[in-house]
C-alpha cells in the first residue's frame, strides 16, 4: 500500500506546504477545504479570463516553474517519500510508506489536472512542485502549495526563489489581492522560508493537528498584495 493519510491544508516543510487535501500518493480526497469558495453560481462573472490563463513556464535565476507532463513520472518515484519531508505535512512518520510509480503517476495527474500548478526544475531536474489553490477571482485570494521532495536540497533558498516567482506571477499577472498559507508551529525552518517572503503571522490554531502521538499548533499566515509589491518593485 503506497497512499499516506491526507496532509493536512497548508503545511510546509520548508519547503513543503499543501493547502487542500491531498494524499502524498498523488490521489486527492477533495473532503475539506479550509479557505471559502464564495458565490460559485456567479463566479464567472466576476472573472478575467485573461487572469486565469496559468503561465505556461516562470523562470528564476536558479530554477524555473513549469507545467507538469507524463514524461515526469520516473523522476517523482526517484524522488520517492521521506519521513522527515511528510511529517511536515502533518503526517507520523510511523505511517509513512515507500512510493510506489503508480503514486508518481498520481501525483504528476494531478499536478497536469490542476489549473494553476507547476513542477519545480533546477538543471532539468524536478525537485518539486508549487500550487495556487482555491483561487477566487472575486475576493481575488487563493491559498499556496509548495513541496520539495528532495531532503539535500533544503535549506539552499530554492524553496523561496520558487515562491517568489509564484507571488509574482500571482499578484501581476492574475491580480490577486491575498496569498494565504498554514504552517505547523514546529516547522521553523518553513516559517522562516514564508517570512523572508514577506509572509507575516496573521493567528494560531491551537492543537489542530496530532502528528507523531502528540498535539501541535497551527500557525496562519498571509501577504497582500501592496505588501509584495513594495517590497519586490
Amino acid at each position: 500500500m503506497d497512499a499516506l493519510p491526507p496532509k493536512r491544508v497548508g503545511r510546509m516543510n520548508g519547503s513543503s506546504l499543501m493547502s487542500a487535501i491531498h494524499w502524498p500518493d498523488g490521489s486527492a480526497k477533495n473532503l475539506i477545504l479550509i479557505h471559502r469558495t464564495k458565490r460559485a453560481a456567479g463566479f464567472g462573472a466576476f472573472a478575467n479570463p485573461l487572469r486565469e490563463t496559468m503561465a505556461a513556464t516562470l523562470e528564476g535565476k536558479r530554477l524555473r516553474l513549469r507545467q507538469a507532463s507524463a514524461d515526469d513520472v520516473d523522476a517523482r518515484f526517484s524522488l520517492g517519500n521521506h519521513a522527515e519531508i511528510v511529517e511536515m505535512f502533518g503526517v507520523s512518520r510511523s505511517v509513512v510508506r515507500p512510493l510506489t510509480r503508480d503514486g508518481a503517476a498520481r501525483w504528476v495527474q494531478r499536478l497536469i489536472d490542476h489549473s494553476h500548478a507547476w513542477v519545480i526544475e533546477v538543471h532539468g531536474r524536478l525537485i518539486g512542485e508549487i500550487r495556487l489553490d482555491n483561487v477566487d477571482l472575486h475576493d481575488r485570494r487563493a491559498s499556496m502549495a509548495i513541496g520539495i521532495f528532495d531532503p539535500a536540497l533544503l535549506g539552499k533558498g530554492l524553496g523561496s526563489e520558487a515562491i517568489l516567482l509564484l507571488l509574482r506571477h500571482a499578484f501581476v499577472d492574475l491580480q490577486l489581492h491575498r496569498i494565504g498559507i498554514r504552517v505547523l508551529a514546529y516547522n521553523q525552518r518553513a516559517i522562516r522560508a514564508y517570512e523572508k517572503c514577506g509572509f507575516v503571522v496573521e493567528g494560531r490554531e491551537r492543537e489542530a493537528a496530532f502528528v507523531n502521538d502528540a498535539w501541535h499548533d497551527d500557525v496562519m499566515m498571509g501577504l497582500l498584495e501592496h505588501e509584495f509589491l513594495s517590497q519586490n518593485s
